[in-house]
């Protein structure tokens, strides 16, 4: 009788595992389907080479940071939404000091941190500007009825320079009827073409205002729109 040797060849046995995350965990928990930890930071302190992060449906206000954590080839690391479930990962920071009445609808408070963007029930506001514009029904985009626009006979006039601007009443966008002061305003200034500056109003009298002039090569010879910030 003829017999056979086969040969066995033995490998190590790889495994990952999969974690699962939930608004409504806690850090304490195992991570698994039904006890998921609260936190994605939480999953990622636990992570090695070809594990797996279910996040489940909801809002995560956490900045989440990889540290000395590698994938390998054929074991990536994977983050992914469970079971398709809706995830948002939210970046900003709440402003939690009190608000009062400023006057009429105006309301204020005092943070100590800078703002360049500011959600309201998530929907994106605008700095309070004139000509006034918004997110909400497109006129942010709109520059032809939602910015001011400077006056288009200026290569004819002299006085004309860069460092003034003279406004040109375009439909209810007009300075001097607005009866608003705007010296000290912030002006975002469209005058160099696709090129766009910020600049203090220095002085104002009717529909003309002055302003510290911009590079010479950022001014041209051409349309002027601008709108007003940083002042009530």
């Amino acid at each position: 009788m003829n017999k056979y040797i086969l040969p066995l060849l033995l490998s190590g046995l790889v495994y990952s595992t999969d974690y699962y995350v939930s608004p409504i965990g806690n850090d304490n928990n195992p991570g698994t389907v039904t006890s998921p930890f609260k936190t994605i930071q939480k999953a990622t302190d636990n992570l090695e080479a070809g594990d797996v992060v279910n996040i489940m449906g909801g809002v995560y206000h956490e900045s989440v940071t990889l540290d000395n954590v590698d994938g390998s080839e054929g074991m990536p690391i994977v983050f992914r939404a469970y079971d398709y479930e809706r995830v948002v990962i939210d970046g900003t920071k709440p402003i939690e000091s009190a608000w009062t009445v400023h006057e009429d609808n105006i309301w204020k408070t005092q943070i100590d941190f800078d703002v360049w963007q500011l959600f309201v029930d998530r929907e994106e506001q605008v700095m309070a500007r004139w000509p006034n514009a918004s997110f909400d029904d497109g006129s942010i985009w709109d520059k032809e009825n939602h910015w001011a626009h400077g006056t288009m006979d200026q290569s004819e006039d002299p006085a004309y320079e860069n460092g003034t601007l003279s406004d040109d009443p375009h439909g209810d966008v007009d300075l001097a009827a607005s009866g608003i002061n705007i010296e000290n305003a912030i002006a975002i200034l469209n005058v160099g073409s696709f090129k766009t500056w910020t600049r203090r109003v220095n002085t104002h009298r009717a529909n003309t205002f002055t302003y510290d002039p911009v590079p010479s090569n950022g001014w041209k010879l051409k349309h002027h729109d601008y709108f007003l910030e940083g002042k009530l």
